[in-house]
């Protein structure tokens, strides 16, 4: 993880299941998700209670200056890892992205991915400058990977 006091990123805690829920259901991130319609708190809750418990999923808070700003979650598959994030509406166009997807790999080893709704040119970008590569499109959404 990075060295850099005002940016630093920490594992999803239970305190953080209410910023979360508003980040997802923020209008911008429904557009560009898979399922865009809103989640509930009863939905939300029992995700963050799930995802907590798991193995095979982890989520990390990006924070800057001591506030949360964006989060990142990787799900472990057979062949890697499945690789999405969001940020707070807020912290978008400030290179908080591309810092945040180069820190997460930094803690990974071996292949992720992550699908992108081929209309979010800015994830696109984002997943490019941090060595993500197009390895096909299918239904509107764009498959990356990186090594």
């Amino acid at each position: 993880m990075t060295t850099d006091t005002s940016r630093q990123l920490r594992p999803m805690r239970a305190a953080d299941a209410e910023l979360l829920l508003a980040w997802r259901n923020d209008p911008a991130a429904r557009a560009a998700s898979h399922s865009q319609a809103p989640v509930s708190p009863a939905t939300h809750g029992a995700w963050v209670a799930a995802t907590l418990a798991s193995a095979e999923r982890r989520v990390l808070i990006a924070e800057l200056d001591g506030l949360a700003v964006g989060m990142a979650r990787l799900d472990r598959e057979a062949a890697g890892q499945q690789l999405s994030w969001y940020l707070s509406a807020a912290a978008r166009g400030k290179g908080l992205g591309r810092w945040m997807l180069a820190e997460v790999l930094l803690s990974v080893s071996g292949p992720v991915r992550a699908e992108i709704k081929s209309g979010n040119l800015a994830s696109v970008r984002i997943a490019e400058a941090v060595g993500f590569r197009l390895q096909r499109a299918a239904q509107g959404v764009l498959h990356f990977q990186v090594e």
